[in-house]
């Protein structure tokens, strides 16, 4: 139950990160000699590798990391805020999440702190609302550090297309953004909601709903995720396939693993490796990398090295485009 859980958040987390991070479409992040730094789509480096650790470029700007400290540097490589915070997030509607002393606040684009920095925690603003955790409990803030949303619950998601998920007394439902109770608690797990239409599950199986809370898909998948593209990736009986938004399988479930379709191709695992496929279910890259990323403006990331451990310091960050011709090598 805890690996199903786990393998739920990380593809939400995905998911959701990759439709709301606006990426600017010529720096793509690498890793040489442990150092970070970005290249262009023809591979040619822009930013040089300085960096412990770097994000993707998100409304121009990347937060990047060096001896313990991070601040955020402009597509030229200049230091725009600077390595002053101990984390720090991406900047989404202007503002970014940071961390001083253990506690979190939000700057604007000049670094100037616009929220008290005395959260337990915070999250990246989406549809200018932001989730923070204060004394266990989940609530939201606007853009001014207003609570629009009391935290009172157990957990939630961030907001998209205007409604969160929230969680109270072991039950999911969903809130709008002034906090209002839109589809009650009934659910054991509820994923955010794409395209319309929102995975849930009850009774260790998923379906799908949509804003109204009506049941179009009825649980029977083993475990499921988000729509991207008309398509959504789903489990039975341990391999994953694709449905409509009908539920009706497009694609059979054959693959270890898959995540969701962006420009037109989904990663697949196949025996520990994974490669893409288009939506016609054919396989355009073959399995051959550790793990991959969504495309992005014409280029994926892959990697060799345990990636979903964690274990950065020994992972090869490379980027491939849609004919699997390696643009960035890996092994750099």
């Amino acid at each position: 139950m805890l690996q199903k859980l786990s393998l739920f958040i990380l593809i939400s987390i995905l998911l959701f990160s990759c439709n709301h991070i606006k990426n600017d479409k010529q720096l793509f992040m690498i890793k040489k000699d442990n150092k970070y730094g970005f290249i262009n789509n023809k591979g040619d480096i822009i930013i040089k590798p300085l960096y412990s650790s770097v994000s993707e470029f998100s409304e121009g700007l990347a937060k990047v990391e060096k001896n313990g400290k991070c601040g955020y540097i402009d597509k030229n490589g200049n230091n725009v805020i600077g390595l002053k915070f101990d984390n720090a997030g991406n900047f989404n509607g202007g503002l970014a999440k940071v961390f001083i002393n253990n506690k979190c606040g939000y700057i604007n684009k000049t670094g100037n702190i616009i929220t008290n920095v005395s959260y337990d925690d915070c999250f990246d603003f989406f549809e200018n609302r932001a989730l923070i955790k204060i004394d266990g409990k989940y609530g939201f803030i606007d853009v001014k550090g207003c609570i629009k949303v009391k935290p009172q619950y157990k957990c939630a998601s961030d907001f998209n297309e205007g409604y969160a998920s929230v969680c109270k007394n072991d039950k999911y439902g969903y809130i709008d953004t002034s906090g209002n109770l839109v589809i009650n608690f009934q659910f054991d797990k509820a994923n955010s909601f794409y395209e319309g239409l929102a995975c849930v599950e009850i009774n260790d199986k998923y379906g799908y709903i949509d804003k109204n809370g009506k049941i179009v898909i009825n649980p029977q998948f083993d475990m499921a995720w988000g729509f991207s593209e008309g398509l959504a990736s789903i489990s039975l009986a341990n391999k994953y396939g694709f449905i409509n938004r009908t539920g009706k399988i497009i694609i059979n479930p054959q693959f270890d693993m898959a995540w969701y379709f962006k420009e037109g191709m989904a990663g697949v695992n196949i025996n520990g490796k994974w490669g893409y496929i288009d939506k016609t279910g054919k396989m355009i890259i073959q399995p051959q990398f550790d793990y991959t990323e969504s495309f992005n403006n014409g280029l994926a990331k892959i990697t060799y090295g345990n990636t979903l451990d964690y274990d950065y310091d020994n992972i090869k960050i490379g980027y491939i485009n849609k004919k699997g011709i390696i643009i960035w090598n890996p092994i750099n």
